[in-house]
């Protein structure tokens, strides 16, 4: 089975994923090929949901990309450890598709995290904790701060890079 991402022209955003036989794909060019991808676009309708929630009642112009559910982060699994990675990501809603990059680059969660290209996605400008909590410790990152938290019911402690401890606030 193979998955495809449609992609709105203009802005290059993610908004839907389908997944399509093997076969369907063999007898239009391959999984790989652009004709498999016009293919796609071709035969498979507009999202009528997409019409009204996406382009507000006029569906815009996509195009469609295989993306591949054994790669994150730039790594391959699920039985195909060692190849190369698929366009960094598996496709998500909301996801960039970078044709320069040829990679499916995921939302950057906050304003300072920083782009990795290797991996495929954005990477926080400091490093995680390297000490873990118990697991009613909720760790979050404080945007405002550029530093972890680590939360529990009303007790919060940030987490201190420079002495690898977790110190009260």
């Amino acid at each position: 089975m193979a998955h495809f991402a449609e992609v709105r022209s203009d802005n290059n955003k993610v908004i839907r994923i389908i997944f399509v036989g093997n076969d369907q794909c063999e007898a239009n060019g391959g999984e790989d090929s652009e004709q498999c991808e016009q293919w796609v676009k071709d035969f498979h309708p507009n999202d009528p949901i997409l019409l009204e929630n996406e382009f507000s009642g006029t569906y815009g112009e996509t195009y469609w990309k295989r993306t591949s559910y054994w790669t994150v982060e730039g790594v391959r699994t699920g039985g195909v450890e060692g190849q190369p990675p698929f366009r960094k990501n598996y496709a998500g809603y909301g996801f960039i598709y970078s044709a320069e990059k040829d990679a499916f680059i995921p939302p950057s969660p906050y304003t300072s995290w920083i782009y990795n290209d290797d991996k495929g996605v954005y990477l926080p400008p400091i490093n995680e904790p390297s000490v873990k909590k118990p697991i009613d410790w909720a760790i979050i990152y404080d945007e405002a701060n550029i530093r972890w938290l680590a939360r529990n019911g009303d007790i919060e402690e940030a987490w201190n890079e420079a002495t690898s401890a977790w110190e009260p606030i």
